[in-house]
């Protein structure tokens, strides 16, 4: 892709990298923030380059794609059923199976939804906790100031950790920690009841599956 420098102008080309694997070498890039960032060759400026993202895992089939946010709410759902329809339709051409899909908007829900599924935690249970902390769970946040995002970065297995970020500033402003005994036993409850499962069914029924889907039903 052709850019052009904001701070002089000028005009070079870049290609930028828009697929990544489990095993891709640029996955350091992006959790540091790194990933398609380019110094222009004139003034030396460092410019972050947006571009599609899409993370692939065929050992275990699923599939992240980060792309610009839809101007409507309508053209979000559009683009989301357009997007399952597409998985669906590539895996029976190919003769695979259908891998879980996901479709994002920001940079931070990409790495998030990459690192639960590294992590082998559903992620739809993951947002649900998410919305069980936000009505009661947890002290002092609400979900119209805050953002809650999973803590790829804690090493205690027996902890479900979150970043808690200001959505005005996007600046992180405390950890939150769940045991992960009682996550699980969220899961259990959920596997284990036929309405619960439906319930989670109806509130992602596709490849949109972030907090704010519970907040709206």
């Amino acid at each position: 892709m052709e850019l052009a420098c904001p701070h002089c102008s000028e005009h070079f080309e870049f290609e930028p990298v828009t697929v990544l694997t489990a095993e891709s070498e640029h996955l350091p890039e992006l959790l540091h923030g790194t990933l398609n960032c380019v110094a222009c060759p004139k003034c030396q400026a460092m410019l972050n380059v947006p571009a599609q993202l899409i993370y692939r895992d065929h050992q275990h089939p699923f599939m992240v794609v980060q792309t610009a946010h839809p101007l409507s709410p309508e053209e979000e759902t559009m683009l989301a059923m357009q997007f399952d329809e597409s998985a669906t339709e590539a895996a029976q051409a190919e003769g695979l199976q259908r891998p879980t899909v996901r479709l994002v908007f920001t940079r931070p829900d990409f790495i998030e939804k990459i690192a639960l599924h590294q992590q082998g935690l559903d992620d739809r249970l993951v947002e649900y906790a998410k919305y069980q902390l936000f009505n009661g769970g947890a002290e002092g946040i609400t979900p119209q100031r805050h953002r809650l995002l999973f803590d790829f970065t804690q090493k205690d297995a027996g902890l479900l950790t979150f970043i808690i970020y200001d959505r005005k500033t996007g600046r992180p402003i405390r950890v939150l920690q769940v045991p992960m005994e009682e996550f699980q036993h969220l899961s259990q409850e959920i596997q284990d009841n036929d309405d619960l499962r439906a319930e989670l069914d109806r509130c992602f029924p596709g490849c949109r599956v972030d907090i704010d889907m519970l907040l709206n039903h």
